[in-house]
């Protein structure tokens, strides 16, 4: 007598073999109904959309085929929105050699930090405003572009 093996076991499915696993479950309620309500019906007559055998086929296919495609493709990078007058200062850190190289970025002195069970919590107080020199204004809000809501 065998053991049994025990051990986890995962299944990966994409979106769409998910999609026609719930539809071949659907027609497969669908015909069982029909059934049963007629007991008389001929089962070689009932035509079967789908095919088990040849879904594991496909899902055999994708897999293979899945082998050679790239992880990250360019379609999954989202581009950052570029509002005039927003600046974004991590955004320009990130393009720095050092950046890329790995060095690490620090908070200015002076912030509170809060470590909750759920969030973390930064307070970072304000810089003194740069003097104003002869050829500079300020920028006030109502002179802002609107920024469109979608």
């Amino acid at each position: 007598m065998a053991k049994p093996a025990f051990g986890c076991q995962v299944t990966i499915q994409s979106e769409k073999e998910k999609q026609m696993m719930k539809i071949y479950r659907r027609e497969e309620k669908k015909e069982k109904k029909k059934a049963k309500g007629t007991d008389d019906v001929d089962f070689s007559e009932v035509v079967m959309t789908f095919d088990p055998k040849e879904m594991r086929a496909q899902r055999e296919q994708a897999l293979l085929n899945a082998r050679y495609e790239p992880l990250l493709t360019r379609e999954r990078v989202h581009e950052r929105i570029r509002y005039p007058n927003v600046y974004d200062s991590y955004a320009e850190a990130t393009k720095a050699p050092a950046f890329v190289g790995g060095a690490r970025l620090l908070l200015p002195e002076g912030i509170h930090r809060e470590n909750n069970k759920m969030h973390e919590e930064v307070e970072i107080p304000p810089n003194e405003p740069m003097p104003i020199g002869f050829e500079e204004r300020p920028v006030y809000i109502s002179e802002l572009d609107e920024i469109p809501v979608s």
